[in-house]
C-alpha cells in the first residue's frame, strides 16, 4: 500500500514537473523506492494463494516481473505519443493507484488465539500421558519387563548395527556431495542470471532504438519483445509446475538453475 501511494505521488509530481531535474528525481527516486516496496510484497502474495504449489507461487511472481519489464517501455511509449508526456504520466499514476486500493482492500490475516476448549483439550491429554505406566513396566515380547532383558540377546543386535565411524564417514561424503551440488548450483544461477538480467535491460531500454536504427520497423521489434516475454513466462511457470509434483520433490535448485539457463539463451 505504502508502495502504490508512494508511485502514485511520484508520478503526479512528474506530471507536474517544471524542469526536467524534477522530473527525473520523481520518477528515478520516488516510483524506484516505491516499486521496491511493492516488489517483495507480490511474492507473499502470490504464496499466499499457493500455499501448496510454491514453485508455481514462484514463477508467476517472477515472471510477471519480467513480463512486465518487457512490456512496460512498450506500454509508456504508447501512451506518450497518444495522450502527450503530462496526461501519459497521469494514466500511469492510475496504475499505481490501483495497486494503492487492491491493497487496502485486501483481508488481512489474523492467527486466531486459542479457545479455552483447546486449552483443556492439551491439558487432558498431557494429563492421561503422565498417567499412563512407563515403557519399563511394560511385558516384554521375549518375556518378562524390558529391564530383565538378558544381556546375551542384545550382543547380536547391537553387533549389527553400524560403527560410528562408518556413519560418519558416510554422512561427510553425502555432506561433501552436496556442497559440491549447492556451488555448481549457485554458479549456474548466478551466469543465468546475469544474462537474463542484461537481456531484461536490453529489451527494455536498448532493444527498440537498435532495431529502427538498423532498419526494423516499430512492429518487428514489438513482436520480438512479445516472444520472449512468452517464453519468459511459459519456461518459469513449467519449472515452476514441475517443481511441485511429487516425483521432482527436493529438486527445486536443480530445476531453478535450468530456468535460468533458458532465461540466459533467450536474453
Amino acid at each position: 500500500m505504502i508502495g502504490g501511494i508512494g508511485a502514485c505521488v511520484s508520478l503526479f509530481i512528474a506530471a507536474i514537473a517544471p524542469n526536467v531535474t524534477v522530473w527525473a528525481i520523481a520518477i528515478g527516486g520516488g516510483v524506484g523506492f516505491s516499486f521496491s516496496c511493492v516488489y517483495f510484497n507480490i511474492f507473499s502474495v502470490i504464496g499466499r494463494c499457493f500455499r501448496e504449489k510454491l514453485g508455481l507461487a514462484n514463477g508467476l511472481s517472477v515472471a510477471g516481473v519480467s513480463v512486465g519489464q518487457m512490456a512496460f517501455p512498450s506500454l509508456v511509449t504508447l501512451f506518450l505519443q497518444r495522450y502527450g508526456v503530462r496526461a501519459g504520466t497521469v494514466v500511469m499514476a492510475a496504475f499505481s493507484l490501483h495497486l494503492c486500493i487492491t491493497a487496502a482492500l485486501m483481508p488481512r490475516h489474523v492467527v486466531d488465539a486459542e479457545s479455552e476448549e483447546d486449552i483443556v483439550v492439551s491439558s487432558s491429554s498431557i494429563s492421561r500421558r503422565i498417567e499412563e505406566p512407563s515403557s519399563s513396566l511394560l511385558p516384554s515380547p521375549l518375556g518378562g519387563s524390558a529391564n530383565d532383558l538378558d544381556e546375551k540377546e542384545l550382543d547380536p543386535m547391537l553387533q549389527q548395527r553400524e560403527t560410528p565411524l562408518t556413519v560418519y564417514s558416510s554422512s561427510s561424503k553425502i555432506m561433501q556431495h552436496q556442497e559440491r551440488l549447492a556451488t555448481a548450483l549457485l554458479v549456474i544461477f548466478v551466469i543465468g542470471k546475469v544474462f537474463a538480467d542484461n537481456g531484461d535491460v536490453g529489451i527494455s531500454f536498448i532493444a527498440p532504438p537498435y532495431g529502427s536504427q538498423i532498419g526494423f520497423s516499430a512492429h518487428t521489434t514489438n513482436m520480438a519483445i512479445a516472444v520472449a516475454g512468452i517464453v519468459d513466462l511459459l519456461s518459469r511457470l513449467f519449472f515452476g509446475w514441475l517443481t511441485d509434483r511429487p516425483m521432482c520433490r527436493g529438486r527445486r535448485g536443480t530445476f531453478l538453475a535450468f530456468t535460468w539457463l533458458v532465461e540466459g539463451a533467450v536474453a
